[in-house]
C-alpha cells in the first residue's frame, strides 16, 4: 500500500478513522493526508463534530424520556393515565430495552406487595379497613354524645350560679 492516500480514498475511511475502527497504520496515512490536505482536514472536522453532537443528543433525549417515563409509570400501571399518555407509555417499552425492564420490575414489586397484603389479611381474619370505619362511626356517635353532656352540664351550672346569685341578692 502507498503511503500516500488519495482525497477519494480519505473520503472512504473517513468514517472508520473518526470512529477509531482502522488498522494503526492506516490511520497513520489518513491522519498524515488530513493535516496536508485542507479540503480533507474541513471534512473531517465537520464530520467528526457532527457525530459528537450525535452522540450526546440521543443521551439527552434519553434521560428526558426516562424522567417522564419513570414519572408515569406507576399511574400508566393503575391506569390513570388518559390514552395519548397512555400511548406514549406504550411506545417507550416497545421502543427501549431498559424502559421494559423498569416496567417488568414494577410488575414485580406490585405482585410481590399484593402477595404479602394477601397474606397479611389471611393470616388475621380481620378486614382491618371495615374495622377501622366502624371504630370511626362509633367514635363519632361517642363524640356527639359527650359534646351533649357536656352543654347540659355547663347550662345547668349556669343556672345554678344564677339561682345562687339571686338567693343572695333577694
Amino acid at each position: 500500500m502507498s503511503k500516500y492516500l488519495s482525497c477519494k480514498q480519505v473520503e472512504a475511511l473517513l468514517k472508520f478513522f473518526t470512529e477509531g475502527n482502522l488498522n494503526p497504520k492506516l490511520e497513520e496515512f489518513v491522519k498524515e493526508h488530513i493535516n496536508n490536505c485542507p479540503e480533507c482536514k474541513k471534512k473531517y472536522n465537520y464530520l467528526n463534530k457532527n457525530l459528537r453532537e450525535l452522540q450526546k443528543e440521543p443521551h439527552i433525549q434519553e434521560q428526558k424520556l426516562k424522567k417522564e417515563f419513570i414519572s408515569n409509570l406507576s399511574a400508566y400501571m393503575d391506569n390513570e393515565l388518559n390514552s395519548n399518555e397512555n400511548i406514549k407509555i406504550k411506545k417507550i417499552t416497545v421502543g427501549n430495552q431498559l424502559a421494559r425492564r423498569e416496567l417488568e420490575k414494577m410488575y414485580n414489586y406490585q405482585k410481590i406487595l399484593q402477595a404479602s397484603f394477601e397474606k397479611t389479611k389471611n393470616s388475621a381474619k380481620i378486614d382491618f379497613s371495615k374495622e377501622i370505619v366502624a371504630k370511626l362511626a362509633n367514635e363519632e356517635y361517642y363524640s356527639t354524645e359527650y359534646f351533649k353532656k357536656i352543654c347540659i352540664l355547663f347550662v345547668l351550672l349556669i343556672i345554678f350560679i344564677i339561682c345562687g346569685f339571686g338567693y343572695l341578692y333577694l
